[in-house]
């Protein structure tokens, strides 16, 4: 029961850090598209676009 327990345990931490790694370049990406917006910068907005895509 104990070691279910563990495994659980384990395989939860597992997500939660696959979660953030894949979340901490979308927020880094979205970021760099909202500063192209101030001033305007078109190429710096389609550069930022495509950094959140992908």
């Amino acid at each position: 029961m104990e070691e279910a327990t563990n495994q659980t345990s384990e395989a939860l931490e597992a997500l939660i850090s696959r979660i953030f790694m894949n979340i901490s370049p979308l927020k880094s990406a979205y970021i760099q598209l909202q500063v192209a917006h101030t001033p305007y910068e078109p190429d710096k907005i389609q550069a930022a676009d495509k950094l959140v895509i992908s």
